[in-house]
């Protein structure tokens, strides 16, 4: 598999005039071609699949490295809808999905991982690691009378600070977006009730997130709880760590479209379509292959009990 390390060292040369690959651009310039590539297709590592195991009326909240649901199939199989699907002519109507359907839930982003409790608490923030003295994640969101606020809270060492003693001075009802800087671990936020010390883990952060927001959608009120089994179209996430996978695995296609930013940024954008079309041919071809020629086999697990049938 390609990472970012593999493929920093690799395409260096190609950033620009040519760069060092230890030069913090080349990772950046990565980043901006993996998102050019990923938005026109499908391509081969771009889609994943994920098992969800939920509760009627609840909602699945998807990681940080999934975009979106391109299909799903739970109890039978589900459409995905878009938000206003309940509001439109075909739509099932009400506050809540039909049964069979899942869709994105209003207000379709958050930037937590866990529904926060009912009672307005303080957040305290915490990491696997040492941080710099004057590290601190920005709060935003609403308060027990559903009024605006923020706060900065610093950010302490999880292993040394196990009944906490900085935290948020205001209390939290609701957040709505968190804002943290590049950190050296990962970090994790909680709902804290200083009177009883319970604490509640509401997301666990990745040390290159700095805006994170988290795709949701509604599960179909009539089961008592249920499994989705989801295939979800990848994110491109920032390249920070050289174990990090690349969500776009052709060097190839890469190292065309590096030389299609760089003919941009001189203004040449002739060369630049010329080199774009390369790298999008070449991933076009690839995706031939990982398709098999579109010959597919589907079957039925409930029917064949997990296993393709003798062809014979």
């Amino acid at each position: 598999m390609l990472s970012f390390g593999t493929a920093r060292v690799n395409l260096a040369e190609h950033v620009g005039n040519g760069l060092c690959a230890d030069s913090p651009r080349v990772g950046k310039r990565l980043f901006e071609a993996q998102e050019r590539l990923i938005e026109r297709a499908g391509w081969r590592g771009t889609l994943s699949r994920c098992i969800f195991n939920v509760l009627c009326g609840g909602h699945i909240i998807l990681p940080e490295a999934c975009d979106s649901i391109v299909s799903a199939a739970g109890n039978s199989s589900w459409t995905v809808r878009g938000k206003f699907f309940e509001f439109q002519a075909n739509g099932p109507g009400g506050a809540y999905p039909a049964r069979g359907s899942i869709t994105l839930v209003e207000g379709d982003r958050t930037p937590i991982q866990r529904d926060m409790p009912i009672e307005a608490g303080r957040i305290w923030v915490l990491s696997d690691t040492w941080e710099a003295d004057d590290a601190v994640i920005t709060i935003i969101g609403l308060n027990e009378y559903k009024q605006f606020q923020t706060e900065e809270v610093p950010i302490v060492h999880g292993h040394v600070e196990s009944n906490p003693t900085k935290y948020s001075t205001k209390e939290f009802l609701k957040i709505t977006g968190i804002k943290k800087p590049i950190t050296a671990g990962n970090v994790t936020i909680a709902h804290y009730d200083p009177a009883t010390t319970d604490a509640v883990i509401l997301a666990t952060y990745a040390a290159y997130e700095t805006e994170p927001d988290y795709q949701t959608y509604v599960v179909p009120h009539g089961y008592s709880s249920c499994t989705v089994d989801a295939v979800t179209r990848m994110r491109v996430l920032p390249l920070v760590h050289d174990d990090q996978p690349m969500v776009i695995q052709s060097q190839a296609a890469l190292r065309l479209m590096l030389k299609a930013l760089s003919s941009e940024e001189g203004e040449d954008t002739v060369r630049a379509q010329y080199f774009e079309d390369k790298a999008f041919k070449i991933l076009n071809e690839q995706l031939a292959w990982t398709e098999g020629f579109d010959v597919k086999i589907q079957f039925d697990p409930r029917v064949y009990g997990g296993a393709v049938p003798d062809a014979g």
